[in-house]
């Protein structure tokens, strides 16, 4: 056995691999998720996972601090507005919400009249309200030096979400994650493939001698994928029956979406020169993409990149489609953001296709 043979061939695939980004992005993919995750959960256990307060008071409040996390198990969350804690528990940012009297600001002597709201997502468990009422009328009367009932403060309750969550599911949250799914999979790894097999069989050369525009070429390369994209959602809508929620904004991110990912897969297409390439790429950039919307409430390292990632706004706009109430939270900002991410990408395709055809 020659050492130096061995050695040669060592250093040839370690120049070739330098020089190859397919197999750079296999590397560099699974450190930057590690990166991800460690700091994702990097909190213990039992804290990561203490449940969100949302409360309207001042933090120097006496009675916030008997809601410490060592004694009650909670996040507490401070907001300024009725409107903005109601969006924030629409949304899933907080388990629920507490409106304290300003009463109760100035001391812990007991007010007449006194009132503490408590908002709470409409499809919580009547269980689950009655045990943080309980709790919570315990801390009251521990902060009073109250040891029995009744209260001085009356405590008020009041749902948040209405009818748009009463028949939400597990499966049904899960809907507009696997729509995601459809999209990227088809965007990012399906007309990539395709684009790229017409490139090495020739066929894509033809194609730029015709007279047919950039911007004809950009849309008709789109069609096909557009269709295969709407026509798989809506299989997946009809098999399991999930039509709930405003159908037109649904459809209308669902829309938006899919070209979008449609561009960037012909950007894809673009820069991969085999096939082999399209699969690192898309593959890389599918995890990504499906993986940030979904956990970008987890962390707050995700939660600041996740406005750079446009399937946030895919899958923000898909939730509030299907399950919130649109009176209630803000779905227009997530469409004119998505929409001038679509632009962007068809802009880059569009400039892609003139230079191709400007090469002939």
């Amino acid at each position: 056995m020659k050492m130096r043979s061995i050695w040669a061939l060592f250093r040839k695939d370690f120049l070739d691999g330098l020089h190859n980004y397919q197999v750079l992005l296999m590397v560099c993919t699974p450190v930057v998720l590690s990166l991800i995750f460690s700091n994702l959960f990097k909190e213990p256990k039992e804290k990561a996972l203490l449940p969100k307060v949302g409360v309207i008071a001042s933090p120097q409040q006496p009675l916030l601090k008997q809601f410490t996390a060592e004694d009650t198990g909670v996040k507490l969350v401070f907001c300024q507005t009725i409107a903005d804690l109601e969006t924030r528990i629409i949304e899933g940012e907080v388990g629920f919400g507490l409106v304290l009297p300003n009463q109760m600001m100035v001391g812990s002597a007991p007010v007449a009249d006194a009132k503490l709201s408590i908002l709470y997502p409409a499809d919580l468990p009547p269980y689950a309200m009655e045990r943080l009422q309980t709790n919570l009328e315990r801390e009251i009367r521990r902060f009073l030096n109250l040891p029995t009932p009744p209260l001085p403060v009356a405590l008020e309750l009041r749902p948040v979400g209405g009818r748009l969550q009463n028949n939400r599911s597990f499966s049904g949250d899960l809907f507009p994650m696997l729509v995601l799914m459809a999209m990227g999979m088809v965007g990012f790894l399906g007309l990539p493939l395709s684009f790229v097999e017409e490139k090495e069989k020739r066929t894509l050369h033809a194609l730029l001698l015709t007279p047919a525009t950039p911007g004809e070429l950009t849309i008709g390369k789109s069609l096909f994928w557009f269709g295969l994209i709407i026509l798989t959602v809506l299989v997946m809508q009809l098999l399991n029956h999930r039509f709930e929620g405003d159908q037109l904004y649904f459809w209308l991110v669902t829309t938006i979406g899919s070209f979008l990912c449609i561009f960037v897969g012909l950007l894809i297409s673009f820069f991969a020169p085999n096939q082999g390439a399209v699969n690192a790429i898309g593959t890389t950039l599918f995890m990504f993409f499906q993986l940030v919307p979904n956990l970008s409430q987890s962390s707050e390292i995700l939660k600041t990149v996740s406005p750079v990632i446009p399937s946030t706004f895919i899958s923000r706009g898909l939730k509030k489609a299907m399950f919130l109430d649109l009176g209630k939270v803000d779905i227009a900002t997530d469409l004119v953001v998505l929409i001038c991410f679509t632009l962007v990408a068809y802009l880059a395709v569009f400039l892609c296709f003139r230079h191709r055809q400007a090469d002939l």
